[in-house]
C-alpha cells in the first residue's frame, strides 16, 4: 500500500529523488501522508443514479494510529537523548572556555534546539544555522528537504556551500515582503538563496515557467557578506548507513506496517458502525414490487404477511482477528525500528535502574546511535562554530560581552546515565563500598570517588578531610564519655550520678 501512496503523491520532476523521499518522510511526521486521496474511507460509493464503488486502495484510512506510532517512536528516542537530565555536559581543559560553553548552552537554550534538530532530522538529516543579531547568537533548525549541501572534495567533513531552492506561491512572497502583482498571487515562483564561506546570497524570485537557462538575478538588498571564511551551518546526518548527504530515516522500516495498521483500524471501526446500525435486506415475492413495511416503536419492524427480512452484520470474531493482527503489526513495526516493545504494566515492579535499562534496551540502542550523531557531530560542532564566530564578531552571552579565550580549544562531552540511580541502587552500592573499606580492600578516597555519582561532591579531598575530622571528633567524645564512667562515684559535696556508658 505504501507504493500506491507514493504513486498517488504528486511528484515534482524538477526536484531530485532525494527531495521526494524526504518530502514523503516529512509528511509522515506531520500526519499528512493520506492527503493524496480524494475520498475518505466511508465514501464507498459515489453517485446517486448509478453508484460507483470506490476501492479501498483509492480511499484514505479513517485512522492515523500507525503514523502516530512512528511519530511517538521519534519523540521517545529524542527524549532519551535530550530529555530531562540527559543533556551532556561540556568539558574542556581550558576552564574559561568550558564556562563560556556552559553559558552559551543556557543562553541559546541548546537543549530545546537539539531536541528540535533530532526530531526534524529523523527524516534523514538536520541543518542548524547560527545567525547573529545585535551581537547575540540566534541558532535556528531547518528542514533539509529543500537544502542541498556541498562539501570540500579534499575534506569531506568541511562544508563549503548550502543551497536552498524551493517553489512558493506569489501570495507567500508577498508575506515575505516581495512585491507581486495581483494576477500572480496564485502563480508559482522559484525561491533560492545560497550560503557559502563569505556571504549569504539571496536571489530574486522567478517564475517556474521561465527558461531553465535563465540565471536568476541577485537580490542585493537581502544579500549579506560576512567574510568569515566558513559556512555558518552545522549539517547532521541522522543514522549511519545513508548517503553522503543524508543518514538513514529513523522510522522508514516501519512505514508499510504503520499504513497497514491504519487500514485495519479503519476496517475495525467500520465493523463497529455496521453492527451498531446493521443493513436490512428485504425479500419480496414479486420482484416488480417493493415490500411495504412500517418501522414501529422500539426499533421493531412491521411487515406484510408475505414479507421477509434479514440483517447483515459482522460477527465479533472478525473484530477480534483485526485487533490481534494490529497488535502483531505494531510489535513488528516497533521491532524493525528498535523501539521499546515491553509493557511495564505486565512486569514485576523493580526499584533498580539496571532493570529499567533492560526494559528499554532497544530504545537505548537507538538513542545511543542518535547520541553519536547529534552530540558528537552536533553539539560539539555547533559550539566549535560559535567559538569561531565569537573570535571574529563581538558576541554577548547572557547580556554581557563574552569573548572566547581559545576558539580552537578541544571539547568533549560527559554523558549522564540513561537512567538515574534509584534509592535502591544507592543503598545497594553504598553497602558494598562500605564493606570493601572495612575489609581493607578499598581506600576511603576511592570510596568517595565511587559515591560521587550519587552525591556530587564539590571537592573530594576537602570532603575526605571533613570525614576524617568528624571521625576524630567522634572518637574524642567517646573517649571522654568512657573516662567519665571510670571516675569514683559519689562524694559528700556532690550527688551520685549513675552512668551506663559502654566503652568500645
Amino acid at each position: 500500500m505504501y507504493s500506491v501512496i507514493r504513486e498517488k503523491t504528486k511528484r515534482d520532476r524538477q526536484f531530485p529523488e532525494r527531495y521526494y523521499n524526504l518530502f514523503i518522510y516529512q509528511k509522515i511526521l506531520e500526519g499528512t501522508l493520506y492527503d493524496c486521496f480524494q475520498y475518505g474511507y466511508y465514501q464507498q460509493y459515489v453517485g446517486r443514479q448509478r453508484p460507483q464503488y470506490i476501492e479501498e486502495t483509492q480511499r484514505a484510512p479513517s485512522s492515523n494510529s500507525g503514523l502516530n506510532l512512528m511519530r511517538s517512536v521519534v519523540e521517545e528516542s529524542v527524549s532519551f537523548v535530550f530529555g530531562e537530565d540527559r543533556f551532556p555536559k561540556v568539558n574542556c581543559e581550558d576552564e574559561s572556555v568550558q564556562e563560556w560553553c556552559k553559558n552559551v548552552v543556557e543562553d541559546c537554550h541548546l537543549q530545546h534546539l537539539m531536541a528540535e534538530s533530532a526530531f526534524k532530522g529523523s527524516i534523514g538529516s538536520s541543518a542548524i544555522q547560527v545567525r547573529v543579531f545585535q551581537n547575540q547568537f540566534y541558532p535556528v533548525v531547518h528542514w533539509t528537504t529543500f537544502l542541498t549541501p556541498e562539501f570540500d572534495p579534499q575534506n569531506p567533513t568541511r562544508l563549503i556551500k548550502i543551497t536552498e531552492k524551493k517553489k512558493v506561491q506569489g501570495k507567500d512572497l508577498v508575506v515575505a515582503g516581495y512585491k507581486i502583482g495581483k494576477l500572480d498571487l496564485d502563480k508559482w515562483f522559484w525561491f533560492m538563496r545560497v550560503w557559502d564561506e563569505n556571504a549569504e546570497t539571496w536571489y530574486q524570485p522567478w517564475s517556474v515557467s521561465a527558461d531553465e537557462d535563465d540565471r536568476p538575478s541577485v537580490d542585493q538588498d537581502r544579500s549579506i557578506e560576512h567574510n568569515m571564511g566558513f559556512v555558518p551551518f552545522v549539517w547532521i546526518k541522522n543514522l549511519p548507513g545513508g548517503t553522503e548527504i543524508d543518514g538513514l530515516c529513523t522510522f522508514s522500516p516501519a512505514i508499510e506496517n504503520a499504513i497497514q495498521i491504519d487500514y485495519l483500524m479503519s476496517r475495525s471501526d467500520a465493523a463497529l458502525k455496521y453492527n451498531a446500525d446493521p443493513l436490512f435486506i428485504f425479500r419480496v415475492r414479486n420482484p416488480t414490487q417493493v415490500a411495504d413495511f412500517v418501522r414501529a416503536e422500539g426499533n421493531a419492524m412491521v411487515m406484510g404477511v408475505e414479507g421477509d427480512a434479514s440483517i447483515l452484520e459482522i460477527t465479533g470474531d472478525a473484530a477480534h482477528a483485526i485487533i490481534d493482527t494490529v497488535r502483531e503489526l505494531k510489535d513488528e513495526a516497533l521491532h524493525s525500528i528498535h523501539s521499546n516493545r515491553a509493557d511495564p504494566s505486565k512486569l514485576a515492579t523493580s526499584h533498580s535502574s539496571v532493570v529499567q535499562r533492560f526494559l528499554y534496551l532497544t530504545t537505548v540502542q537507538l538513542a545511543s546511535s542518535l547520541r553519536q550523531s547529534y552530540c558528537e557531530f552536533g553539539i560539539k560542532q555547533l559550539l566549535s562554530l560559535m567559538m569561531k564566530i565569537a573570535s571574529i564578531v563581538p558576541i554577548k552571552v547572557k547580556g554581557k560581552r563574552a569573548p572566547v579565550s581559545n576558539p580552537t580549544a578541544s571539547l568533549s562531552l560527559i554523558f549522564p546515565d540513561w537512567f538515574p540511580a534509584t534509592p535502591f541502587d544507592q543503598q545497594t552500592e553504598s553497602a558494598t563500598i562500605v564493606a570493601l573499606v572495612i575489609n581493607g580492600l578499598m581506600s576511603k578516597k576511592e570510596a568517595l570517588r565511587q559515591l560521587n555519582k550519587f552525591f556530587n561532591y564539590e571537592d573530594l579531598d576537602a570532603e575526605l578531610a571533613l570525614i576524617e575530622q568528624d571521625q576524630q571528633d567522634l572518637m574524642q567524645r567517646q573517649l571522654k564519655l568512657a573516662q567519665a564512667g571510670q571516675k569514683p562515684q559519689g562524694s559528700e559535696n556532690s550527688p551520685q550520678v549513675s552512668t551506663n556508658v559502654r566503652t568500645p
